[in-house]
């Protein structure tokens, strides 16, 4: 049988990571660059640029996600969702409290009203365009049809062409862990044999930009909810 459990990176996987972070900004993002340094050393940084500290963020988040879409009855669906295309080097004016509520505000026009959303935004550099995409990886409970069918005419003028993609959530472990992720690489090639393009690091002067984007948020800045909210280290269901 396959094993559809998340692969998380061990610490000292991520610790490389975060090494190879370190020397390409080392003289884009001085600042960002010497925190990770830092937090190498010892003394854990809690930036969101850090590889080590979102393994620590990332796993109890994922297990609550997890938690509350096993224990909620109804239909489970995960979607990519497109929310904005942005110029090269626009990165860091991107405001995240002004997309959360513009995409709310969105989701509840298209009927969504009654449903539970979980999951991330993030951006992936398409080189081919020189611009990065915005986009969210959401585990869905409970959304009809009829709200996903008029988000997608919502989405006809995005330029994509696939702004919106729903699948049923079969290995929500292995689903919900994609959902909350802090990458930095980009797939420039034609997908493989696995179903997805190979990964290459970013060039170095995307990583910068992307990485003085991050550093004005927490790693909770990155999360979204719709439906529900998050009391302590769990999700609950908003009555």
């Amino acid at each position: 049988m396959p094993d559809d459990r998340p692969k998380f990176e061990t610490i000292p996987e991520t610790e490389a990571r975060s090494l190879a972070t370190v020397e390409a900004l080392f003289n884009r993002a001085t600042d960002i660059a010497a925190t990770l340094e830092a937090c190498r050393k010892g003394a854990r940084c809690g930036s969101s640029n850090c590889p080590v500290c979102a393994g620590f963020y990332r796993l109890p988040v994922i297990r609550a996600a997890v938690r509350i879409a096993n224990s909620t009855h109804g239909n489970h669906e995960w979607a990519t969702i497109y929310l904005a295309t942005i110029a090269v080097d626009s990165l860091p004016d991107v405001k995240l409290k002004l997309v959360r509520e513009a995409f709310r505000k969105r989701l509840k026009r298209s009927g969504f009203a009654g449903s539970i959303l979980i999951g991330g935004i993030e951006v992936t550099w398409l080189a081919r365009d020189r611009v990065w995409i915005l986009h969210a990886h959401l585990t869905a409970i409970h959304v009809p049809q009829g709200a996903w069918d008029s988000l997608r005419e919502k989405l006809t003028d995005s330029g994509r062409d696939t702004p919106l993609k729903v699948v049923d959530l079969k290995s929500p472990e292995r689903q919900i862990s994609y959902s909350i992720k802090f990458v930095s690489y980009y797939r420039p090639g034609q997908i493989g044999r696995e179903g997805r393009a190979r990964a290459y690091p970013l060039p170095q002067d995307r990583l910068a930009e992307l990485a003085t984007w991050r550093s004005q948020y927490d790693f909770g800045d990155f999360l979204f909810l719709f439906g529900a909210r998050r009391r302590g280290g769990q999700f609950v269901v908003e009555s």
